[in-house]
């Protein structure tokens, strides 16, 4: 014989608070019933011995036809994410965080960056960026200074971890004997390849692209009248100015991770002249030669392996040549860039400069190691002011 089972209702007045409601959880045959009466007096039946109402809160979104909801305990932040909340028996109990004040700047290598969703701003680690410039100078993502004049192509830097990414450059003699410049940058992430030419070129899988161009998830490569930015998903960026300045940042993640012409990005700036095979050397040349890639078609002199160091090209040193390039070179150590100098070093700028107007003297070879410097100091939070136009190297100067 069947047992009965005997369910007693009972009447309840519930007194619904401002922006709460009640849900009515109905044990029969597994039924759920809600009511959402706000701010009124109503009579709710309740099974005996079953809990059947829950107090929720009620929070409303952008949108007022669509609330949220929020069980009694449950946390949640706010449109202002300094602003946190509870819901506390039908009520929501909020609290606002405050920002420390920054009263001291952020330690090297790092910077201050407010991070998507967060409250206050942080110190976090700054991106490590190695630079390319003129008669091929480097200066690695741990900060090692070293010139290269290899004429082929060489690996610049790449993910040799995880493959996440590659970028190669070509470097030309442009009928040189002993100099050469970066002519082409290509970068290569999964499976799609960009392509950065002379005069700001820009090719996506071999099919050239106007400008700007956005491939969602992948890479957003912008322009100015100066140069262009690639910018891709997994936080690698790369400027190029067409001529031959080159500039790739890296985020923090990819500490360790790299190697190539830019060094291994581990923080330690004496072991970035690691050859392909794993060796640490003194000697440039030997270092850049590592890392070549491509046949001989690749480079643009006959002698693939003549490449030089800083101080190795052949320069006039008659004193009408020298005091030209001293004049050219001479706004590094001039007010236009000393208030930087406290920060930053500039002597190998210069020398690289002087370097530069060897075997290009009548030109606007000066200007990269202009570019760098500023850049760098930039980064370093100095304010050079309108550099550009006190040295000629603005936007509008005769390429080489």
């Amino acid at each position: 014989m069947a047992s009965l089972v005997h369910l007693t209702f009972v009447s309840l007045l519930i007194h619904c608070l401002p922006s709460t409601f009640y849900a009515i959880e109905r044990g029969i045959m597994g039924m759920r019933q809600t009511c959402t009466n706000e701010g009124e007096e109503v009579n709710v039946e309740q099974i005996f011995n079953i809990k059947c109402f829950i107090c929720i809160c009620k929070v409303y979104s952008v949108i007022p036809e669509f609330p949220i909801y929020f069980q009694d305990g449950e946390s949640w932040s706010d449109l202002d994410p300094c602003k946190s909340c509870i819901c506390h028996k039908g009520q929501a109990r909020c609290s606002m965080e405050v920002c420390p004040p920054m009263n001291t700047p952020c330690p090297p290598h790092m910077k201050l960056i407010k991070l998507p969703g967060a409250c206050c701003a942080q110190c976090i680690e700054s991106d490590g960026v190695c630079t390319v410039f003129g008669d091929p100078h480097y200066r690695t993502f741990d900060g090692k200074f070293y010139s290269f004049q290899g004429s082929c192509k060489y690996q610049l830097t790449a993910d040799c971890t995880g493959g996440a990414f590659s970028i190669r450059v070509t470097n030309d003699a442009r009928d040189t004997k002993t100099s050469s410049w970066t002519k082409t940058v290509s970068i290569r992430i999964g499976d799609m390849k960009v392509n950065l030419g002379e005069k700001l070129r820009v090719k996506i899988d071999g099919q050239r692209v106007a400008l700007p161009y956005d491939l969602p998830s992948k890479v957003i490569v912008t322009k100015t009248a100066e140069s262009v930015l690639v910018e891709t998903a997994i936080g690698i960026k790369v400027l190029w100015d067409g001529n031959s300045f080159l500039e790739v940042s890296a985020p923090a993640k990819f500490k360790n991770r790299l190697c190539g012409l830019c060094g291994n990005f581990n923080g330690i700036s004496s072991d970035d002249l690691t050859t392909k095979r794993g060796r640490v050397v003194t000697d440039a040349n030997k270092f850049g030669a590592s890392w070549r890639v491509g046949g001989r078609k690749a480079c643009s002199r006959p002698n693939t392996e003549n490449s030089v160091g800083l101080g190795g090209v052949r320069c006039n040193h008659r004193l009408p040549q020298r005091k030209y390039r001293d004049k050219k070179c001479k706004p590094l150590r001039s007010d236009v860039f000393s208030a930087c100098h406290a920060r930053l070093n500039h002597l190998m700028y210069f020398k690289s400069c002087l370097v530069d107007m060897c075997e290009c003297p009548l030109k606007n070879c000066h200007c990269e190691s202009f570019t760098a410097y500023a850049r760098e100091c930039s980064r370093l939070g100095v304010q050079l002011g309108d550099w550009r136009k006190l040295t000629g190297c603005h936007s509008g100067a005769p390429p080489r």
